[in-house]
């Protein structure tokens, strides 16, 4: 139960400055994906059916507070955490840096699955260059913050 406070807590604190501090700071384009960061943390190290519930409740909050449509990102989040539950249970993974990489590796997936899933691929041919380079520096910012 003291796992779901804690990340719930997180979880609020994520979403504003994910949401809102960092727009009013004017940055539009890199912020990163902090809740993403707490879905990886939960796959690599906590093995339970609450850890799974918080990875569906982050993607779901996501969902509702970013105004995209409603499950994709509930459907992403959930993917990467059982990734990351997959990769810690038949790997040993206890390291900050591989923390980081599969922080990395988790924000490429998503924003390519967002790009896929939300019928923006069209978008990706015509401007493939600039897109994949934005979705790198996030996901690079955001292992880095990790």
């Amino acid at each position: 139960m003291r796992i779901a406070v804690l990340f719930s807590v997180a979880a609020f604190a994520a979403l504003v400055v994910q949401t809102s501090v960092m727009h009013l700071l004017g940055v539009v384009t890199l912020v990163p994906d902090l809740l993403l960061v707490l879905a990886v943390n939960l796959g690599l190290r906590h093995h339970n059916m609450v850890a799974a519930i918080l990875a569906f409740a982050l993607g779901y909050a996501t969902d509702a507070f970013s105004g995209t449509r409603i499950g994709l990102n509930s459907l992403l989040v959930t993917l990467v955490f059982l990734l990351c539950y997959e990769t810690s249970r038949h790997l040993w993974v206890n390291n900050d840096a591989v923390g980081a990489a599969a922080v990395f590796l988790a924000v490429v997936f998503k924003d390519f699955g967002t790009l896929l899933l939300s019928g923006a691929g069209g978008d990706l041919r015509l401007h493939a260059g600039r897109i994949l380079a934005q979705i790198f520096a996030r996901a690079l910012l955001t292992a880095c913050l990790t």
